[in-house]
Formats: C-alpha cells, structure tokens, sequence
C-alpha cells in the first residue's frame, strides 16, 4: 500500500535499510510534478537538515552545473526538419486525417513515412542541398494550404504545426516579393543562436551547448550544496535551466535564493 513518505523519519533511518522499492520513485516523482511540491520537499528536507545540526548559519557553500541529456535522439539539421515535417503530418492525421488525404500528395507518404534517423540522405553536397530544398518546399505548401483553409483554424494551432513554423523559419530563407519566389537553406551564420535554435520537434526546451570538453543537447541543472569540514555534502538549492544559461547568470540568482 502506498503512503507518503515522512522525510524527517527517512533521514533517521540507517543507510543501510532496504526502505521502499525503487519503483515507486518514478509514480511519486509524477506526484510532486503534478502538485508542484518540488519547493515543499526541498524545504522540508533542508528543515530536517538544519534540526539535524547539518546546516549552520552562514555556514561555507559552493555552486557548480552540470548538463542534461534531453530524452531524445540527437537530429542534425536535415534530419531535423524533415522529422519536423513528418511529426506535424503525423498530428494532422491523428485529428482530421480526411483533411490530409485531400491536401497532402500520394509522394509525400514515401518520401515522409519512415523517420528521419532510418532515412538514407545523400552523401554527396549537391544532393544534399537539393534534399533541403525539397523537404522546405514540401513544408511551405503544407504551412500554405494550413493558412488558405478557412476550417483549418483547429489544425493550425496544433502544437507540431507551429513547431514546423518555428524551425522553417530557422532553417529556409524565402523572398516573398512577386516574381522572385526563391527557396533557400540558411547557411550556419544565418541561423539564430543556440539559445533558440531548436533541436528537436519532440522537445522544444533542448538546447545545444558546450562546457569545457562536454557537449550535449538536453538542459542543465545548478547546484548548490555545503561543504563545511566534518559535515555530511547537504544540496540546498536546485535550479534547471536552458543548456546554453551561463553559470554566471544564475550564480546571483542562486545566492539571492
């Protein structure tokens, strides 16, 4: 039978007690997502601390970060926007796939069924190129027939559909002006910076950054814990944030916490 757990009395057991199965972490980390008692727990265990003698006033703390893997394949520009494509038709699909079978041609359930990871994309450059090309055409029409459809009000504000706006914009140039309609890949520098960059149709808050030798795609989360001498390592404040946030920005905002 499952019962909360009181934390005062988990910190007094020995280290060495079986306690709860670990299975049950997972259903009540969902509980403290769902409530948003995160804060509450860290307070109450920080409390636990401090009775403990553990915490001292104004005692030595140090603050570091560390990275997070998103739970998601790491896409490359291509692949990117082709499986931006494929997971916006997808969601059509599930809500209205008689407006799909109407717009979308016979081609594209070929050329946009597999995932991108499986697909075969040409080695060489030019291929490549027209590849780009094609796939951010195919994403224009789509995004137009959204547009001209007077009932289509529903489908374009699905979140796949606008994800596809977002990342057609960081990655296709088009001139607009009559006449001189041209479809073209941005190059790197064109492209806006890593802290809007999106890397994946299926989780729009990962990032790709760098620290020191170790780069990722995910977040990152601060830390902050004490570390006075013949005391237990007791971490007092956590903070999860884009990957690309710099320690020095929340370096003030930690220590005001």
């Amino acid at each position: 039978m499952r019962r909360c757990i009181d934390w005062q009395y988990a910190l007094s057991l020995d280290l060495h007690d079986p306690g709860f199965d670990f299975t049950l972490l997972h259903d009540f980390r969902e509980r403290l997502v769902v409530h948003e008692a995160g804060q509450r727990l860290l307070d109450t265990f920080l409390a636990a601390c401090k009775s403990h003698g553990w915490i001292k006033p104004r005692g030595t703390q140090r603050t570091d970060s560390t990275h997070v893997l998103a739970a998601i394949r790491r896409l490359y520009y291509l692949e990117c926007v082709q499986e931006a494509l494929r997971h916006a038709l997808n969601q059509l699909s599930e809500v209205n796939a008689a407006w799909v079978r109407q717009q979308v041609p016979v081609a594209w359930y070929e050329r946009y069924g597999p995932r991108a990871e499986v697909a075969r994309f040409p080695k060489e450059t030019s291929k490549r190129e027209a590849l780009a090309l094609q796939i951010g055409a195919d994403g224009d029409h789509l995004l137009e027939w959204l547009g001209a459809d007077a009932h289509a009000d529903a489908l374009r504000q699905l979140p796949a559909v606008e994800i596809l706006r977002q990342i057609w914009v960081q990655h296709d140039s088009r001139c607009t002006v009559p006449g001189l309609e041209v479809l073209r890949w941005r190059s790197a520098d064109e492209q806006p910076p890593a802290a809007l960059l999106l890397q994946s149709p299926y989780d729009v808050e990962a990032r790709y950054s760098q620290k020191r030798e170790t780069q990722w795609v995910g977040s990152k989360v601060h830390l902050r814990e004490t570390c006075d001498a013949g005391q237990p390592d007791v971490m007092t404040q956590v903070s999860t944030t884009l990957a690309t946030t710099s320690d020095f920005v929340m370096a003030p905002v930690i220590h005001d916490d």
